[in-house]
């Protein structure tokens, strides 16, 4: 199934977009900086009942370069996520 939503941070928003693939979720966003825009692609899967955990990969894309090494030129880490109310 499709998603989408928005980001908001300090200094960066947008939209997001992604996908469901059984109990994975799959994310992608992007941001301008500069004369660049800063990509995040988010994978992860549920922690329980009001949680997510999973896997970022951090790149930099322009229009000149918008190949699979810059989307995770960057390296990669580790995200968690849990709904509050």
């Amino acid at each position: 199934a499709e998603i989408s939503g928005r980001h908001d941070s300090n200094g960066f928003a947008g939209e997001a977009t992604g996908q469901v693939d059984g109990a994975t979720v799959h994310l992608s966003f992007g941001a301008p900086y500069e004369a660049n825009i800063v990509t995040y692609s988010l994978e992860g899967a549920p922690t329980g009942p009001s949680g997510l955990a999973g896997s970022v990969q951090f790149g930099a894309v322009h229009s000149n370069n918008r190949g699979p090494f810059n989307l995770r030129q960057h390296g990669s880490g580790t995200w968690e996520a849990r709904r509050l109310a």
